[in-house]
């Protein structure tokens, strides 16, 4: 109920004609037809209130979020957490493939910067980074698979971007 009205506040806000009854519906929706994420959410909760921290899903890094935890930050942890775990390990894949003139220069949460030399080093950076992304995952939460999206960029500077 708190959330269809907040939500129903802020679209009112920027000018939306709602009213809460068709925010209320959107959410009935949602939930009815998401119900299985929303059991995941609740259970990872319970989960953390229990033990005082996650552990990530693929690395099972232990993240201590205290007995008492706000619910959004324990329900976002299971996906930021997943992405981050593939990113960390896509990379140190990645490193020792990459051309002597690529290096990786950073990463954050889902990002990384890798600069190589223009031409050849950095058509085969590209391959390589999109061979590795284009490896299905295990989600180890429900046993299928998928492949992660990736969205490439290429220029003389990061500002090029």
């Amino acid at each position: 109920k708190a959330a269809a009205q907040t939500i129903f506040a802020f679209l009112r806000a920027q000018g939306y004609d709602v009213d809460l009854d068709q925010v209320e519906a959107m959410f009935s929706f949602i939930y009815e037809h998401y119900a299985r994420y929303y059991e995941f959410c609740e259970e990872r909760l319970k989960e953390c209130q229990e033990n005082g921290y996650l552990r990530t899903a693929i690395m099972k890094r232990i993240r201590w979020l205290g007995f008492f935890p706000e619910p959004t930050v324990v329900y976002n942890f299971s996906v930021q957490s997943m992405i981050a775990d593939l990113m960390n390990l896509r990379l140190i894949a990645l490193r020792p493939r990459l051309p002597k003139s690529a290096r990786i220069v950073f990463q954050g949460h889902d990002s990384a910067l890798v600069e190589t030399d223009a031409g050849q080093d950095a058509r085969l950076t590209n391959e390589l980074i999109q061979e590795l992304w284009d490896e299905p995952i295990l989600v180890p939460t429900s046993g299928r698979t998928m492949v992660m999206p990736i969205d490439r960029h290429e220029g003389d500077r990061l500002s090029d971007f």
